[in-house]
């Protein structure tokens, strides 16, 4: 009994060995990455995606979507050593019901394209008649200094019928 047990654990542990992610030689492929924060209301007034490589670009960034919120909410510890954030926001929408959100980060050869959909609101979704400046925030792994970032925007409309 114990040597059919050995075996079938040597056997697994083949097994799994086998079953090892390959990688491309140029890093290709999904990134992935964690949302950090995500808002409705924020200071981005314009539309615009942020690349954050520090500690002191974060703090900035942060002030800027916590502006208005009090008491203000605690800075997201990041080490910058191992992560970077990206930050990228809708400017002022004239109505509640928009949505910012992060699709897909992917890698070819040097370049990062982050994949970003904006949501809005179809004539049949209900509104707030309040500003909005909806927000993301996401955190992946640090990428080589040689690596350029890409944003595609596509925008959705949401159906509420």
């Amino acid at each position: 009994m114990k040597q059919l047990f050995w075996l079938a654990l040597v056997g697994m542990l083949w097994f799994l060995a086998g079953c090892k992610h390959q990688q491309t030689t140029d890093g290709a492929g999904e990134i992935k990455f964690t949302v950090i924060d995500q808002g409705q209301y924020s200071g981005m007034e314009e539309p615009e995606d942020r690349f954050i490589s520090d500690g002191a670009s974060w703090e900035a960034v942060w002030s800027v979507l916590q502006k208005g919120v009090m008491p203000r909410p605690t800075l997201p510890e990041v080490n910058f050593e191992t992560h970077t954030l990206i930050a990228c926001g809708m400017g002022t929408k004239t109505s509640g019901g928009y949505n910012i959100q992060v699709d897909k980060v992917e890698k070819k050869e040097a370049v990062i394209t982050v994949s970003v959909v904006n949501s809005e609101p179809g004539e049949n979704c209900l509104r707030t008649s309040a500003l909005t400046q909806p927000y993301v925030v996401i955190k992946l792994k640090k990428q080589p200094a040689t690596a350029s970032f890409s944003f595609s925007h596509t925008t959705a409309t949401t159906d509420c019928r």
